[in-house]
């Protein structure tokens, strides 16, 4: 049976790294370069929906205790680079546009017409209004912040999470191997590789 398990693993994890996005090779780069292990740092991921690879996602430091610092991502992932044990860091800012499809009547015509309808958002939060606060823990490690829709949240202000699709992952599980398989490839061939991969085995292992 364990044979079975590993087999299916391995075969998960070639698809993995297949549907994983492709990052710009210098921001892996810049990845690689800096300072902080599993033994001694944190690195929280998670994501923020929209379907725009331009969108963009910054968190800021706002424990005293610790140097400011703020951190920015494009696209739906949110994948930190290592961070102190202890300090806070909060949402500050979403931006992107939302393309929502609708099928309408072609006018007479068999068939319907497809209509695309994009919507623009962009939402500045300070640490009062912030829908977002991450308590870094203090054991180093990994950890996962969640699955929301930028859009609804920068609207809103306050989180939303992502509801179950027709097509892609489903579950909270689900949701987060879905981060965790392109945070692997950014931290590709470092320590942090081995840790986001045991945790993302532990998920598949569950599933079974």
């Amino acid at each position: 049976m364990k044979k079975s398990i590993s087999l299916f693993l391995i075969v998960i994890a070639i698809a993995v790294f297949c549907s994983a996005k492709r990052w710009n090779p210098k921001l892996v780069e810049e990845f690689h370069d800096v300072s902080g292990t599993p033994e001694d740092s944190v690195i929280f991921y998670g994501a923020f929906n929209s379907m725009d690879s331009k969108a963009t996602i910054s968190f800021t430091q706002t424990n005293s205790d610790f140097a400011p610092d703020k951190q920015t991502m494009t696209g739906d992932y949110f994948i930190s680079k290592p961070v102190r044990p202890g300090s806070r860091y909060i949402l500050q800012h979403l931006e992107g546009v939302e393309n929502m499809t609708s099928y309408v009547g072609n006018g007479g015509a068999p068939g319907f017409k497809r209509r695309v309808t994009s919507y623009s958002y962009k939402e500045h939060f300070s640490q009062k209004d912030t829908p977002l606060t991450i308590e870094i823990p203090n054991k180093p490690g990994i950890y996962y912040f969640g699955y929301y829709r930028a859009r609804a949240t920068a609207e809103y202000k306050d989180l939303v999470e992502m509801t179950p699709v027709l097509l892609g992952p489903k579950t909270p599980a689900e949701w987060e191997a879905d981060v965790l398989k392109n945070a692997i490839t950014l931290y590709k061939d470092t320590e942090w590789e081995i840790k986001l991969q045991e945790r993302l085995n532990t998920l598949l292992e569950e599933k079974e």
